[in-house]
């Protein structure tokens, strides 16, 4: 069948600058490829065509089934701007099967088909499996019954099938081919010389964050370790990279298969292979880094958001703060670059609590710090109110409205203490001198002067208050 998917942009009305690549829609596409499909993938979250490109986009594509695609890795698009954009793809190709797709968990699956009425069909649980057993229900003329499949009943009920436990062990390789990567540049801090190919080893994530988007996922599910490695060994077999990011969550959830897969990269990876991750800083000691950084692993980020356990237990994280600043340690001693990560304005959180967490990042020497506003989609827990509007395309922070802890007064107040925050963390003379001799021990100068200018940039925007 001629397959097309469909990446709709977070708004029709004005451009908003991507953050992420397709990478749900690229292995669902790279599925479908391998199942025999003739498949194409419009990312209209790119350029911003307007409706009526849009439309015209649509119509030339000639597809037979046309899936959109609803989540994606942090390319979250507001419910009533998935079902304007359905209407326009519905349209343009009548005569095409349609359905929305994701990897989505039970219960927003069941949100999205009673949110967005112009889709007939909501794909939940592991999509790039729904998607085969779709089109081989619209083939037959039957209806899909694959697990995490959500629909509407001729009265208006939304009906699910059970999703069960989640499988992942094989992934086909994601098709980026039909996707420009370009368009998705990574941060200073995690770019390498090579061009970065995002690899998901695990989907989904065992932590309950209320802030993150993995809550609307299936159960956490790792994929084979040989799998991993299959795919990663393709990716420099197809485009020659040596570098990939695991856009898991939390790579270590599993530390025994963590363990296994950094010696499955160090013995079968591409020769050169070089690699950043995301790790819990309590998930991570002396032992695991040095096998990170045996295999390759050159970076890690350390989601930390804040080191107030009051915050913390507020927020679903349930980190000890105490394993912070070994888990630095552990990672440069691994010779591991590491990047904490805060937010502002969690629940429980004043300013205060704010700059007492960046001083205890601050003692914690990481190489590099990102602070986040809280931005949310859905609802927001008690304690706080939307400070913000609705936006998008800020590249250091995610799509959503601002929401901010009841201590803070206003959006201003949470802009400021970004700033703030990026000024004393990054214009220390300390951490200044730190970067210049790094610079100077560099085996690849030219690149690492590079990196660290673009960086300096970026920061002085943020440090200016400029986003973009």
């Amino acid at each position: 069948m001629r397959v097309l998917l469909a990446c709709p942009p977070a708004s029709l009305d004005r451009p908003i600058a991507p953050r992420h690549p397709p990478h749900v829609a690229a292995i669902v596409a790279g599925a479908l490829r391998d199942a025999g499909h003739h498949v194409a993938l419009l990312d209209h979250h790119v350029g911003h065509p307007g409706r009526a490109a849009i439309a015209a986009d649509i119509a030339a594509a000639g597809a037979d089934a046309i899936l959109l695609s609803l989540v994606d890795d942090n390319r979250h698009v507001a419910e009533e701007e998935l079902e304007r954009y359905a209407r326009v793809v519905e349209a343009a190709a009548p005569e095409a099967a349609l359905a929305g797709f994701g990897l989505l968990a039970e219960h927003r699956a069941r949100a999205l088909a009673a949110a967005v009425p112009a889709l007939p069909l909501v794909l939940g649980g592991q999509p790039d499996q729904s998607a085969i057993d779709w089109l081989a229900a619209v083939r037959q003329g039957g209806s899909c019954r694959s697990p995490g499949a959500c629909s509407r009943d001729a009265e208006g009920e939304i009906l699910c099938v059970p999703q069960g436990r989640p499988e992942a062990s094989h992934a086909a390789v994601p098709a980026w081919d039909l996707v420009d990567l370009g368009a998705y540049p990574y941060s200073p801090h995690q770019q390498t010389p090579d061009r970065v190919f995002p690899v998901l080893a695990s989907r989904g994530c065992p932590f309950p964050c209320f802030f993150c988007e993995t809550g609307d996922q299936p159960r956490w599910a790792a994929r084979s370790v040989d799998d991993v490695v299959r795919e990663i060994r393709a990716l420099h077999a197809r485009w020659g990279t040596r570098s990939v990011f695991f856009a898991d969550p939390h790579l270590a959830v599993d530390r025994r298969w963590t363990l296994d897969l950094c010696e499955a990269l160090r013995r079968d990876g591409p020769s050169g292979l070089v690699w950043s991750c995301q790790v819990r800083p309590d998930a991570v000691d002396a032992e695991l880094m040095r096998a990170l950084g045996e295999a390759g692993c050159w970076n890690v980020i350390m989601g930390v958001e804040s080191l107030d356990p009051d915050v913390l237990a507020a927020t679903g994280k349930n980190l000890d703060p105490s394993t912070v600043a070994p888990a630095v340690a552990a990672a440069h001693a691994a010779g591991v670059e590491v990047i904490l990560s805060a937010m502002i304005g969690l629940p429980g959180d004043s300013p205060a609590g704010f700059r007492r967490t960046l001083q205890g990042m601050i003692e914690a020497d990481p190489d590099y710090a990102q602070f986040f506003v809280v931005r949310l989609r859905g609802g927001a827990p008690e304690g706080g109110e939307f400070v913000g509007d609705w936006e998008g395309g800020d590249a250091r922070n995610f799509q959503g409205r601002t929401w901010a802890a009841s201590a803070f007064h206003g959006d201003a107040e949470v802009v400021a203490l970004q700033r703030e925050a990026y000024r004393r963390f990054y214009l220390r003379p300390r951490y200044l001198k730190r970067r210049l001799r790094k610079l100077a021990r560099s085996e690849r100068p030219l690149s690492e002067l590079k990196r660290n200018l673009a960086g300096a940039a970026l920061a002085a925007r943020l440090v200016a208050g400029r986003r973009r």
